[in-house]
């Protein structure tokens, strides 16, 4: 099997959005022991180095993406929060001197 059909099956698996995205050439500077072992593997799996490499980027860009979203999230929570505590305050019957007004309080005043 050539390489280049070895790439395809192993791109059979991902979105349409993504196999079918304009691709882009990246260089990579890798110890060659560590390009060995990874072509052995990527021999095994049936596939191909930069298919593997191309398979854990879209995972990294898609767990990353899910985090950001998360954070997005969390903000707008938090920014609920400020409003719902700001109407709340704009509501109340107390003031601060009612905090204060403490029976041993009166002791104190002449």
């Amino acid at each position: 099997m050539t390489a280049g059909k070895r790439a395809a099956e192993s791109l059979a698996g991902l979105p349409e959005r993504i196999v079918g995205a304009s691709k882009m050439n990246i260089t990579l500077n890798i110890d060659a022991e560590i390009v060995a072992r990874v072509n052995r593997i990527a021999d095994a799996q049936n596939t191909t180095v930069a298919a593997i490499v191309a398979e854990y980027l879209v995972a990294l860009a898609n767990r990353d993406g899910d985090a950001t979203g998360v954070r997005l999230e969390r903000i707008a929570g938090m920014r609920d929060d400020r409003d719902r505590s700001d109407q709340q305050a704009a509501t109340r019957s107390w003031t601060r001197d009612d905090l204060y007004d403490r029976p041993y309080r009166h002791c104190y005043e002449q």
